[in-house]
């Protein structure tokens, strides 16, 4: 599962530990793998670890981050934009990166995807929640809602992924459409 970092982003150095770790939890758990492990597999000093990353998580985060903005950038360079496409092109890429999920799931890591994911939505405004909630909708009600999509997105994800990905990315986008409400206003909560 190596990776290809962004020019200028990041360095062959980057590049290595990132590589290096994920080689080492295709085999070791990541509870048990240590920063030497990964400076010696990636052949550089672990002085150099420490200039770039606090910990392995942010080598995990920085490979997620560059994979999600893959994504973002994919569906912001297609002419027609839709939210149904956009899911069908999110499960699609979720699948594209099956092993990198596993290995999260495997090593109990998935609170660091849904945070990376959410942080990338809401940035990129990729499944905008102006698509799913009222106009006139309160600016902090629109932004629970795109916690909760991305929320719902990750848990989808990780389902399908845990029960074999049998669907395809199409189905679970069907799957997603009847979770997400498409249109009207919800009955306004009272107090009695």
């Amino acid at each position: 599962m190596p990776i290809a970092l962004e020019k200028g982003r990041t360095t062959r150095t980057r590049r290595a530990m990132v590589n290096a770790l994920l080689e080492l939890l295709e085999s070791t758990p990541l509870a048990e793998v240590t920063v030497t492990q990964v400076v010696q597999r990636a052949s550089v000093a672990r002085r150099t670890f420490y200039l770039n990353y606090a910990s392995t998580d942010d080598v995990l985060r920085e490979y997620m981050s560059i994979r999600f903005r893959d994504l973002v950038h994919a569906l912001e360079q297609r002419s027609s934009r839709a939210p149904a496409r956009d899911a069908v092109a999110f499960y699609a890429f979720c699948r594209e990166h099956a092993a990198f999920l596993r290995l999260l799931d495997k090593n109990g890591k998935q609170a660091l995807l849904l945070d990376e994911f959410e942080y990338v939505l809401s940035e990129s405004g990729v499944f905008d929640p102006a698509n799913v909630v009222p106009s006139g909708t309160p600016p902090q009600a629109a932004r629970y809602a795109q916690v909760a999509i991305a929320a719902v997105l990750w848990r989808t994800t990780l389902e399908w992924l845990r029960s074999g990905m049998r669907e395809s990315p199409a189905q679970m986008a069907e799957c997603l459409s009847m979770l997400l409400p498409s249109e009207g206003t919800p009955e306004p909560i009272t107090k009695n």
